[in-house]
């Protein structure tokens, strides 16, 4: 029985600091106004301003791009590697940079409560759902501000959850710091914003790619764990998004919850136009809370399951060897 521990805990170290990073997030949630990401919000910002250059040619425009987020690659990545290397317990500073990765508590507390707040508070429901957008909010009607929350659930809940815990099961802390960085910075220079259409656009081609097995893999879990038969989905249309993971993701959501998803979407005043998933039926403010609990719950089940497999493999191996 103790040699079956001692495999556990040091064998499956890593599962550990997933487990426990998981349980830090949920139980002590970061304010996004005191997380260490605003320090490289404000210096992506800042640099964007000093560099980015709207009137000269785009592949100018690209090159900026790049050579900026190489400047802050190289600015934020010694901090950790020092960590790492002056402490004496390495894994302790591993489960905290993976805890400070995964961000999806606050969101989940302001959509929650978007959920809760009453269909006449439109400016309200559009303030807290802006937060986490980069599509215009403020023109949402109560259904568009219904579908973007739910597509936004179970996209950034991808993005701030399973990802940076795939990407840290596959290769370690370092792959999810990158894969980390190269969000954060995709989300502050959104190349569907007029003036960082160029300069953000090859963090988005590099941020698809990162998402691609992933995200193939956690819409495909969606799937196994709908309730609903599967001969309904609609791939047809999700087919049809650029990003076949995103659409797959968004096919999955649609096929949950039962109700109308995807469509055009506005990022300042410029209308463009997505599949559109419709099943007759508009979505409501109990399909966001909704979405919110199955997130949670598909998210802890793959956990539990992952735990179950190694520790009944472990005790295999020591009582029948």
């Amino acid at each position: 029985m103790q040699y079956a521990g001692t495999i556990l805990v040091n064998t499956y170290d890593w599962l550990w600091v997933i487990t426990l990073a998981l349980v830090a997030e949920r139980l002590v949630p970061i304010p996004p106004a005191y997380h260490p990401s605003q320090l490289l919000n404000g210096l992506s910002q800042s640099l964007q301003q000093k560099v980015l250059k709207p009137e000269r040619p785009a592949s100018q425009q690209v090159v900026a791009g790049v050579l900026a987020t190489l400047i802050l690659l190289l600015f934020t990545i010694p901090l950790p590697l020092f960590a790492l290397a002056a402490s004496p317990f390495p894994m302790l500073v591993e489960w905290l940079l993976l805890t400070l990765c995964l961000q999806w508590r606050p969101m989940q507390q302001q959509l929650t409560r978007f959920a809760t707040v009453a269909s006449s508070q439109k400016q309200l429901r559009r303030t807290l759902l802006s937060r986490w957008l980069a599509r215009d909010c403020d023109t949402l009607s109560e259904l568009g501000a219904n579908k973007a929350a739910i597509e936004a659930i179970y996209l950034r809940s991808f993005h701030d959850q399973f990802a940076p815990l795939f990407w840290y099961a596959i290769g370690g802390i370092w792959w999810a710091l990158g894969y980390y960085l190269i969000l954060q910075l995709s989300r502050q220079w959104h190349p569907r914003l007029r003036r960082q259409g160029h300069f953000g656009h090859h963090l988005k081609t590099l941020r698809a790619l990162l998402d691609l097995v992933p995200q193939l893999i956690w819409a495909g879990w969606l799937g196994l764990t709908a309730s609903r038969r599967l001969a309904k989905l609609n791939l047809a249309v999700a087919s049809q998004f650029r990003s076949k993971a995103r659409g797959y993701t968004l096919a999955m959501a649609q096929h949950r919850l039962g109700c109308d998803l995807g469509g055009p979407a506005l990022y300042e005043g410029r209308k463009y136009q997505r599949p559109r998933f419709d099943n007759h039926r508009p979505p409501t403010a109990s399909d966001v809370q909704l979405a919110l609990k199955q997130i949670n719950w598909h998210l802890m089940l793959l956990l539990s399951l992952i735990w179950t497999g190694i520790v009944s493999h472990t005790f295999w191996i020591v009582f029948a060897g």
